[in-house]
């Protein structure tokens, strides 16, 4: 039986999002991409030319499109080889040969049949510089019941080769290829400047139907890849992602990594970080306005060990997101664990909304281990600006926000929202009812924020005692109050 447990290919399209999005060019620093695997072992079996380093994944889900990066540096006719299982295709088991007798190079060497793998393999693909200097080539072989599929010639993009060496992308295989790909699904690129996150970077079209760069995978399933770096003719070096516990240099050819004598004992230790599967097939996420407040809206097609969503907001002018709420201590964000159901989600932002503001909205989900995953291609975004009958209107005029800092020495800043210019009071009062000071008495207020000082005196300009007091908005119909504290 199957068991995945790595990376969720795709999330559910979404066409009206825009995102900066990596840009296929061989470099790999973009924050959308996320690490995968890093190389550790300090193995350098094949010398300090050659170099792996990282795998990487991005996703964008508004187009069905999934980018692979491994930053590395390669010599000429040496290969950096990934197998690839996705989790709704049956492949070669976990112990068979995943090369094929008569084949040359990395997929079978002559009489030999290959590598034998720990994990069941559905695609492999095999990235060379080859001897020009300018040239990068991409091989590829795809598994499933009978004979594998083998594209040894490697996929050209109409001028006989993959891709040039200096990031420039191309789009392939210029036209389908019986059994693996079809055509134009697929762009890569190949970057040899040398940088940490500089080397090959590929994008696969993956929808959940038509015209597709794997078939037999489909952009809700899981992935896990493998990665190492090989000779031209199928000689694998002890450089490898993830890092491996044997010690006695590189294993060679037809290597068996599904025996645990092999691994000095240790068993599946050549996946990518284990348990992180992104746990929601999230359809769309919409912000938009309602009376006070923003009401937050999301469809998740289906959910896989789904604990529950974090909302995260910040304004146009912010940088980072801060987190609102949690499933943590609002039930309307908890998830279902597992299912295969569509559910639409509501979750209501009322959290010192300032009128005529832009806001981002970022969901976040968490699966039962505690691996987080942020939508950040489904970001919604809403410019605050409340809708409200005249009945509303006329009771309520005015958002009493809070005070700032609070507690606070020597003073505070008062703060609320008005929605027209009507005439308001600001009062102070102590814990007996007693009034200290009126700051504001019968004033037209600012149409959105105003804000009001209070310096901790009374009306007689004398500074109150340290304590609890309470500051009351009235205006028209409306009245509130709140507390603070005073602090010396």
């Amino acid at each position: 039986m199957k068991k995945f447990c790595l990376l969720t290919l795709f999330l559910g399209a979404f066409a009206s999002i825009s995102l900066a999005l990596p840009t296929v060019d061989g470099d790999t620093s973009e924050p959308d991409y996320e690490i995968i695997a890093t190389y550790t072992s300090g193995n350098n079996g094949f010398g300090s030319s050659n170099n792996i380093r990282s795998i990487k994944i991005a996703r964008n889900s508004a187009t069905d499109d999934f980018y692979i990066g491994i930053p590395c540096d390669l010599v000429s006719n040496d290969n950096v080889l990934l197998f690839m299982d996705a989790s709704g295709y049956d492949g070669r088991d976990k112990g068979l040969a995943v090369g094929q007798t008569g084949e040359t190079g990395v997929f079978g060497t002559g009489g030999l049949d290959g590598t034998f793998m720990d994990f069941e393999v559905d695609y492999a693909f095999s990235f060379n510089k080859g001897g020009s200097g300018t040239d990068f080539f991409m091989d590829a072989m795809r598994y499933g019941e009978g004979t594998p599929f083998i594209k040894s010639s490697f996929f050209n993009n109409g001028s006989g080769k993959s891709c040039n060496q200096s990031g420039t992308p191309s789009t392939i295989p210029s036209s389908g290829i019986t059994d693996f790909s079809d055509a134009n699904t697929m762009t890569i690129a190949y970057n040899n400047g040398g940088g940490i996150d500089q080397g090959i970077e590929l994008m696969l079209h993956i929808p959940s139907s038509g015209s597709t760069a794997l078939p037999g995978v489909v952009k809700t399933h899981y992935a896990k890849f493998f990665a190492v770096i090989v000779s031209g003719g199928g000689f694998f070096s002890d450089e490898m992602l993830p890092h491996h516990n044997r010690q006695s240099g590189n294993p060679g050819y037809d290597v068996n990594f599904a025996s645990t004598t092999f691994n000095n004992g240790a068993e599946g230790d050549f996946f990518t970080a284990p348990d992180v599967p992104l746990p929601v097939n999230l359809n769309s996420f919409n912000a938009k306005n309602s009376n006070n407040k923003i009401v937050l809206e999301w469809i998740a097609e289906s959910e896989i060990n789904n604990k529950g969503f974090i909302v995260q907001r910040k304004t146009k002018n912010e940088t980072n997101f801060t987190q609102i709420a949690s499933y943590l201590d609002s039930p309307e964000l908890l998830g279902r664990g597992n299912s295969p159901f569509s559910k639409t989600y509501t979750f209501v932002d009322r959290e010192d909304l300032i009128l005529g503001e832009t806001y981002e909205y970022l969901l976040t989900d968490v699966d039962f281990v505690g691996n987080r995953i942020d939508h950040k291609d489904l970001i919604a975004t809403v410019r605050y600006e409340p809708t409200i009958n005249e009945n509303e209107v006329r009771i309520s005029k005015f958002i009493l926000k809070g005070n700032f800092p609070n507690p606070f020495n020597p003073t505070t800043t008062i703060q609320f929202e008005s929605l027209g210019k009507t005439d308001y009071s600001l009062s102070i009062f102590n814990t007996s009812g007693q009034l200290v000071r009126n700051l504001v008495s019968e004033k037209p207020a600012e149409i959105g924020t105003n804000e009001i000082v209070w310096d901790g005196k009374d009306d007689n300009g004398s500074l109150v005692s340290s304590g609890i007091y309470f500051y009351q908005l009235k205006g028209g119909n409306f009245s509130e109050t709140k507390k603070m504290m005073l602090l010396k």
